[in-house]
């Protein structure tokens, strides 16, 4: 709390799991209780609102529950610890309670209410954007109109993640004399207490790949996985060793790791076996009380994915014992497993998670914990990857892949090309490989109650030579239409704020001293942290002109009745002109 006292934009870079979502509004919240006069003094005495800005709704709503639940238990021993103080503080403290304000809300949905009441931001004292490293359109825009109102409202500034890119956003809000410098910098978190097991192609193939554990030390597999395995506790076996060595999909891997290992521009899909691979990872690493989270790239292979598991929960998968002869493998015959349930005594149950799924099904996957004798398997895309904590996961299983919104380009997307793209084009879901980050991220879901592992199903010579430090912002790779019309529609409001020429006049990236530059939407995305380059903001221009979404190709044409049913649905200019016609005609 001194260093956000401190610092008006405060980064911190936590690890995953150090509870950084759900405890720094509560420490806010509770040096409000405090009365502390240094603090009131910071804020003029305004009381605390907090806002907490989380990417995706299912992170969102599980991060308003924890810190809720969080904030009763404390209430609940605060009030055993001081009974007797009870009814004489009982005054104030109904006070204190209408003083603050935790709101959570999806970065999406904050734009939304920006750029039709930009004046909503008054309302908070502390603004935290959560996962800052994703840079998605949404978040990037936020940025942006925090950026220039920051000297014209009283508010707090915390960027959080655990792979944070301090420097981008300590140079985007170094302007107007003011410096965001390392010392703007927290790093929060402890050492792991249970270690986690990087697992690559080459380790299954029983040929060591140099890689850590958790805890920065060099692979140790036997004594990490196997305690992983057997439930926990200590074991200096090589148990595990053997049991990653006996993988009985030796020729499909090598076939796969071939493929890694000498193509950099490898096509991002599933590449035939992978899925096959599931299957005898979950056989082998299945534990009671357990989860095993898989990482696909989207929908599609979800599916894929639970057609292939879908024989555990069916208890059929008692007719692929043999094939995989686990109790003939010398790991069952190791001492550190005898307490084990035998494997037919262990039922499974096999959740999708996407965020396409109905509300009660993604909270099924994630919030309740795997009773004894079940294990359960989640298949899921990249909506489980940060700010969501899962039931006791002791193993995750990594394809490197996500699916994204990109350009058509009639083909594989190559997320390694250098060159943008020039034109708004046509907005394709594809999949991609996920950056380092994302893959750290990923391994953070497990070794939270227990030792685990992250079975990545890449070579290491692929995450450390091909795999991108982090995601492409997304501004820089998807269609420009919607995000011109929404710029367009900020503008207008921006126009209408009190104060806003001034802000802008003194924004070192408005491009010049004429407030009224930055008015204009192309200007505008220029201020954003990564800006898209003008010949994509032209081709998004004239894509929206000849969609009859704009009248005209100048800085003043109107947004047509099409352009604004574009921007009220959030939705492709395709599909928003096929449900104008549609209604049109009443089709």
């Amino acid at each position: 709390m001194c260093h956000l006292l401190k610092h008006r934009v405060c980064l911190i870079r936590g690890t995953t799991g150090s509870g950084k979502s759900t405890r720094v509004p509560l420490f806010i919240k509770e040096m409000f209780d405090s009365q502390d006069v240094n603090a009131s003094a910071k804020l003029a005495g305004k009381p605390a609102k907090i806002l907490v800005l989380q990417p995706r709704r299912l992170a969102c709503t599980g991060a308003a529950r924890r810190t809720t639940s969080q904030q009763d238990t404390q209430q609940r021993e605060g009030e055993s610890q001081q009974q007797q103080q009870q009814n004489a503080k009982k005054t104030s403290k109904k006070v204190n309670k209408n003083a603050w304000e935790i709101v959570f809300s999806t970065t999406g949905y904050f734009l939304e209410v920006l750029i039709h009441r930009p004046e909503e931001m008054a309302r908070y004292t502390h603004i935290l954007i959560d996962e800052v490293h994703e840079r998605s359109l949404d978040a990037d825009m936020v940025n942006l109109i925090l950026r220039l109102f920051f000297d014209k409202q009283d508010f707090r500034l915390i960027l959080m993640s655990a792979t944070l890119e301090h420097d981008i956003f300590q140079r985007y809000y170094s302007v107007k004399g003011r410096v965001v410098d390392q010392s703007s910098v927290l790093e929060v978190g402890v050492d792991r207490v249970f270690p986690v097991l990087e697992v690559y192609l080459e380790d299954l193939m029983g040929q060591p790949s140099a890689a850590k554990s958790g805890k920065g030390g060099k692979n140790k597999n036997a004594a990490v996985v196997a305690s992983t395995a057997a439930g926990g506790g200590k074991s200096g076996s090589n148990a595990e060793q053997h049991k990653i060595a006996q993988f009985r999909e030796r020729e499909k891997i090598k076939k796969l790791q071939g493929s890694f290992n000498s193509n950099a521009n490898l096509p991002a899909k599933l590449h035939e076996g992978v899925a096959g691979f599931l299957r005898p990872i979950v056989q082998k690493f299945a534990k009671s009380q357990g989860s095993i989270l898989i990482f696909v790239p989207g929908m599609s292979e979800i599916m894929e994915a639970y057609g292939e598991l879908s024989e555990f929960e069916r208890g059929d998968f008692q007719r692929g014992r043999n094939d995989y002869n686990y109790r003939s493998s010398s790991y069952f015959n190791t001492k550190q497993i005898q307490h084990l349930p035998r494997r037919e005594q262990l039922k499974f149950r096999v959740y999708p998670l996407h965020s396409n799924l109905p509300q009660e099904d993604q909270d099924a996957a994630v919030k309740k914990a795997p009773e004894t004798g079940y294990c359960h398997i989640i298949i899921s895309s990249n909506i489980a990857e940060s700010s969501l904590t899962i039931c006791g996961v002791n193993v995750v299983v990594d394809t490197g892949l996500r699916r994204a919104q990109t350009l058509s380009t009639g083909g594989s997307h190559n997320t390694n090309s250098e060159k943008p793209p020039t034109s708004s084009g046509a907005n394709a879901a594809a999949a991609i490989w996920c950056s380092k980050a994302s893959v750290k991220q990923r391994m953070g879901r497990t070794g939270r109650t227990g030792p685990g592992i992250s079975i990545r199903l890449f070579t290491k010579h692929f995450y450390d030579n091909v795999m991108k430090n982090f995601d492409e912002p997304e501004m820089n790779v998807v269609p420009l239409d919607q995000l011109y019309i929404k710029a367009k529609f900020l503008a207008q409001r921006l126009q209408e704020q009190p104060h806003f020429k001034d802000a802008v006049q003194g924004d070192t990236a408005a491009g010049g001293t004429d407030p009224s530059l930055a008015l204009q939407p192309r200007q505008l995305l220029q201020k954003v942290p990564s800006p898209p380059a003008m010949d994509r903001l032209d081709g998004a221009v004239h894509s929206l002109v000849r969609a009859h979404a704009l009248t005209d190709t100048s800085e003043q044409a109107r947004v047509t009745a099409l352009g604004h049913l574009m921007m009220t649905l959030s939705m492709d200019i395709s599909l928003a002109r096929l449900l104008f016609y549609a209604s049109l005609f009443s089709l």
